[in-house]
């Protein structure tokens, strides 16, 4: 089977599957359990949550930032929402809530 050159001359570096790269990250205090959440997050829904919380970007604006729909930017943004908030609320609280 043949290989392409940028696969024969890549350099990258595969990790350890134990290596954790938000352990050696010093974020001064502040809990690292959501932004382990916010990494494992599709790609879409890390750009969202990233454009439209931590950018305070509108929804047009997103949209056009990522070239889809207004439409889809709400749907991404409320499926990461709810993943976010299914691993880091405790499920008592949420039965609560409701």
């Amino acid at each position: 089977m043949r290989v392409s050159t940028w696969r024969r001359r890549r350099r990258e570096v595969a990790l350890a599957d134990d290596h954790d790269v938000a352990a050696g990250l010093d974020i001064g205090g502040v809990d690292a359990t959501p932004l382990e959440m916010l990494r494992r997050l599709p790609a879409r829904q890390h750009e969202v949550i990233a454009l439209r919380t931590f950018l305070d970007l509108d929804t047009e604006t997103t949209a056009q930032v990522l070239g889809i729909a207004s439409g889809t930017v709400t749907a991404h943004l409320s499926r990461a929402v709810a993943t976010l908030r299914d691993h880091l609320v405790p499920a008592k609280t949420q039965e609560i809530e409701r």
